[in-house]
């Protein structure tokens, strides 16, 4: 999820005014972090199946998606602060009444309208930060862990509230209550710093589901994109993005439902697990940067998704509870790089990175799109560990192809 410059000389806004920007990182992170926390209460609340859940989460993301499209050609020419706490003040209304709604179908419309904003206030928020960080992009993978600290504040704060009997219900009027806050405590107090128009040369992707960070995007395609990528010979690497997508998004969703349901575990223990696998994503991103950049970006993602592999397996194995939270947390840093990594490899690859870039994305957003109802239907028809298997499986490939091409490349056979 990223938005960069294809520039130099950017403006960059105050450090002072770049908290709005935070804030939109953190309160998005809080938000699938409470989601995780509280997935399996809602789903208690309106009888929801594991396939119609998936399906839940499919249409909102594919819808957010297409919302944070639109929005990147706005943010071209857009003021990025003033578009941030815009997005940010009409995603934080919405949160209000989606604990009030008593039966699926209103939640469901409200879930979906709350996640088109979402989407908006996603790829503004990139935008604004890219622009800020065009020079340092190591500082810009740091800041988007903010994103992972946010998650582990939200699981464990919702975890905290299901434990003291609060209940759900009360999560999202509150992460509401809070952006409303940081847009008007930035409106007062920080909206006369500079915010200059972004420099429209500047090139924008649509954003991950995952709050990743892509690589530099340089060019623009000179041929269809299609025969660009088979120039390339990415195509298969393409397909393999959205697979390792599809794992990402399953880790999260019934890594933790997994957890909950199968092994009865409380709120605040699957929220701890969701919150640790958060906090070893965050170190990986905040400490792992300046070791990953001498070592081939597919070699490290075959390692982490080898290690998912082999954690979700253990997890969908074992009856210890402390194992099963343990494997998951591990699993969850074994694919925290697989967006950066992969889409890096594509940036060094590719003869035009803006279009290659941007089909990885919208491969990466099929496959965690597709992931949901995929796994929900194979676990109503067996089991959530049945299906948890089945992602590392997945996840297994993953790892063997990404070394494979990796091989071939040492070996001077592929580019």
């Amino acid at each position: 999820m990223v938005a960069d410059a294809a520039s130099r000389g950017v403006g960059r806004a105050p450090a002072a005014s770049l908290v709005v920007v935070a804030a939109a990182f953190a309160l998005l992170g809080v938000l699938w972090g409470t989601w995780a926390a509280t997935l399996a209460n809602i789903q208690d609340s309106f009888s929801l199946s594991n396939t119609a859940l998936g399906w839940l989460l499919a249409i909102g993301v594919s819808v957010a998606a297409g919302a944070g499209t639109a929005v990147t050609h706005v943010a071209r020419h857009a003021r990025p602060l003033h578009l941030v706490a815009a997005t940010m003040a009409a995603w934080s209304v919405l949160l209000l009444p989606l604990g009030a709604t008593t039966s699926v179908w209103p939640f469901a419309l409200v879930f979906s309208a709350m996640q088109i904003a979402a989407g908006c206030m996603d790829a503004a928020m990139n935008a604004a930060a890219t622009r800020h960080f065009h020079d340092q992009p190591g500082g810009l993978v740091r800041f988007h862990a903010i994103f992972n600290v946010g998650a582990v504040l939200g699981a464990l704060g919702s975890g905290l509230a299901l434990h003291a009997a609060i209940g759900w219900r009360w999560c999202y009027p509150a992460i509401g209550l809070l952006g409303l806050g940081s847009t008007l405590w930035w409106w007062f107090t920080a909206r006369e710093a500079a915010d200059p128009m972004v420099d429209p040369r500047v090139h924008l992707s649509v954003p991950s589901p995952t709050a990743e960070v892509g690589p530099a995007l340089r060019e623009a395609p000179r041929q269809p994109l299609l025969a660009t990528l088979r120039h390339d010979r990415l195509i298969g690497l393409l397909i393999v993005f959205g697979l390792s997508q599809l794992v990402d998004g399953g880790v999260f969703t019934w890594g933790v439902l997994y957890l909950r349901n199968e092994l009865m575990v409380g709120a605040l223990v699957g929220a701890g697990a969701y919150a640790l696998g958060h906090v070893v994503s965050a170190l990986s991103r905040g400490l792992g940067g300046p070791i990953l950049e001498n070592l081939a970006p597919l070699s490290v993602v075959a390692i982490g998704s080898t290690t998912t592999a082999l954690s979700l397996i253990v997890e969908a194995s074992t009856s210890v509870v402390a194992i099963a939270g343990l494997a998951l947390a591990v699993a969850a840093g074994g694919v925290a790089l697989s967006w950066p990594l992969l889409m890096a490899d594509v940036g060094q690859r590719s003869s035009a990175p803006t279009a290659a870039v941007g089909a990885f994305t919208a491969s990466g957003y099929l496959g965690w799109v597709a992931g949901a109802p995929i796994v929900g239907a194979l676990a109503d028809h067996t089991s959530l560990g049945v299906g948890l298997v089945a992602l590392g499986v997945i996840s297994l490939g993953v790892g063997a192809s990404c070394m494979g091409v990796a091989r071939r490349r040492l070996n001077g056979t592929s580019r």
